[in-house]
């Protein structure tokens, strides 16, 4: 089966205080359809750049960037366009990604409506897409700030799905939700990705959180993979320190919370 996302040493460096410093080194990952990997690490480990390349936000200074088998390391017009309808992302803060101008059944349209859907169209489609998540109808003529937070991650996610993406990178799309909302939402994320057989980047900085929703785990630190395996494999059995020091900090949270 042909990998929806693979990297090929993947390296990115910026230049700060007159010094140009090595951001990724050499970064290697595939994800399947249907499967959901979790990368997770510290701040300033690189997932942010990480996430920049593959949406191709930023340019790699090297390495080979491959969507369903198409090179678009260096993808431009037509063909870049093209791979922004395939590849959604999911915010921390949902209500910061709604324009509050507007209604959520506007914003998740907006997507449909660049493509040429007629007006009735795009409103049973928004309709489709709210009870995918779970979300009344009504809900289309509410604004972001009229939800709660949970509700508008769900509309998020409504809107990420609208033009059926191949990948969906959830950038600590749970972070800012308590943790019975956080539970919800990642019950949804997984049921969408197995329906769907979309092909998912879970990018988190706890460790913890990943056995409910991820297959396998990518640990980045100092810009490096420092392990990857199986979900099970990492969680029971860390190899790496930076695993370690991750899993002993979640384990700590948790501990807080009691």
């Amino acid at each position: 089966m042909t990998p929806i996302l693979e990297l090929r040493n993947i390296q990115k460096s910026y230049r700060r205080r007159g010094e140009r410093q090595q951001v990724l080194h050499g970064i290697n990952l595939t994800i399947a359809p249907g499967e959901c990997v979790g990368l997770v690490g510290r701040s300033g480990c690189g997932k942010s750049t990480l996430i920049k390349i593959i949406a191709r936000l930023i340019d790699a200074d090297d390495g080979t960037l491959l969507f369903d088998g198409e090179d678009v390391t260096q993808a431009k017009g037509a063909a870049l366009r093209h791979l922004y309808d395939r590849l959604q992302i999911i915010f921390q803060l949902p209500q910061a990604s709604f324009d509050p101008r507007h209604t959520i059944g506007w914003s998740i349209a907006e997507p449909l409506r660049a493509h040429g859907l007629s007006p009735a169209d795009c409103h049973a489609r928004v309709l489709s897409l709210l009870a995918q998540v779970g979300l009344p109808k009504a809900h289309a003529g509410r604004y972001p700030h009229e939800v709660s937070g949970g509700e508008c991650q769900r509309a998020s996610i409504a809107r990420a799905l609208a033009l059926s993406p191949a990948l969906l990178i959830c950038d600590e799309a749970t972070s800012a939700l308590d943790v019975t909302v956080q539970q919800d939402i990642i019950a949804l994320l997984r049921r969408l990705i197995a329906d769907q057989q979309m092909a998912c980047l879970f990018v988190t900085h706890d460790l913890a959180l990943l056995p409910q929703i991820a297959d396998r785990i990518v640990v980045l630190a100092n810009g490096s993979v420092a392990e990857s395996g199986d979900v099970s494999d990492i969680i029971c059995h860390p190899q790496s320190m930076a695993a370690k020091e991750l899993l002993s900090a979640a384990c700590q949270l948790q501990e807080n919370a009691l």
